[in-house]
């Protein structure tokens, strides 16, 4: 078989640099060699005058027919075997709206969208450019901009609700300090299973006050759940409109909260109409 085919495309370019020779752009033979997020990553492939690739050019270079593969760090990745690789998943420069990216698995294929400030043992720097360095100069300026005004939209939302993005499952209350689920459990159940639901992710169900606090905020907008929509903040994921609250009434029952009316009632805790949301401090 032809080395071309077998380094799937590749040829090296001199000076630490791979040559696709079916699309012209040059990628850097290794990554940066250590887990990174996803700012560091695109600091990284600046400071060579380069910038970060997008999704589609990192699944472009997956998998290709006929082609080899690489050691990526205890792994095989299914890029052509010129490449150095330390880590399985090099972040994209493709933005996920105000605060996460894509990045892509080179050993499976699969992609996922992390939190900008997230530096996984796996993530790591892979940075393309043009020979042309004024068509470098200009694809690193245009994404600038375009990251330049995510951010600024990701600023004004904490400014609004208060609330920002520490993972993809969790929420931080910049105004109490708590951590919030982005997501409740999905499905109707009573205040027992709310708890258990709560306490196995090492967290609890907030007081009724708490979520009192979090619903209508001025300026805050809302969030789809379920065909309603619940006066939170935009980055909640939510699938229903009434949550369970930890605050007990009596032996029998609990307040739950109606996060589309604001409204809070008393109901029995073998009632399994309501979600779950959970809280801690760390």
């Amino acid at each position: 078989m032809p080395l071309l085919i077998v380094n799937g495309g590749f040829e090296e370019a001199g000076q630490g640099l791979l040559r696709d020779t079916r699309t012209g752009l040059l990628w850097t033979q290794s990554d940066n060699g250590s887990e990174v997020n996803w700012y560091q990553a695109r600091d990284f492939c600046q400071s060579k005058g380069m910038r970060l690739p997008s999704i589609d050019e990192l699944a472009a270079i997956y998998n290709r027919a006929g082609a080899g593969t690489t050691f990526c760090g205890g792994y095989t990745c299914q890029v052509s075997p010129l490449f150095r690789l330390t880590g399985t998943t090099p972040w994209s420069g493709t933005l996920q709206g105000p605060t996460g990216a894509f990045y892509f698995f080179l050993n499976d294929g699969n992609r996922g969208s992390p939190h900008l400030d997230l530096a996984l043992s796996h993530t790591r720097a892979l940075c393309v450019g043009r020979e042309e360095h004024g068509a470098v100069e200009a694809e690193r300026q245009s994404e600038v901009a375009a990251e330049a005004a995510l951010l600024q939209e990701a600023a004004a939302e904490r400014a609004l609700s208060g609330f920002e993005s520490v993972s993809d499952d969790l929420l931080r209350d910049t105004r109490t300090g708590l951590l919030w689920t982005r997501s409740d459990n999905d499905s109707w159940v009573d205040w027992h299973q709310a708890n258990a639901f709560c306490e196995a992710k090492g967290m609890r169900l907030p007081s009724i006050d708490e979520l009192a606090a979090i619903y209508n905020r001025p300026g805050a907008g809302s969030t789809r759940c379920a065909q309603f929509n619940c006066r939170v903040s935009p980055l909640f994921r939510l699938t229903g409109v009434r949550y369970w609250s930890g605050t007990l009434e009596g032996s029998a029952d609990a307040l739950d909260f109606h996060l589309e009316f604001g409204e809070s009632g008393t109901m029995p805790l073998s009632n399994n109409n309501n979600r779950a949301l959970c809280v801690s401090r760390t």
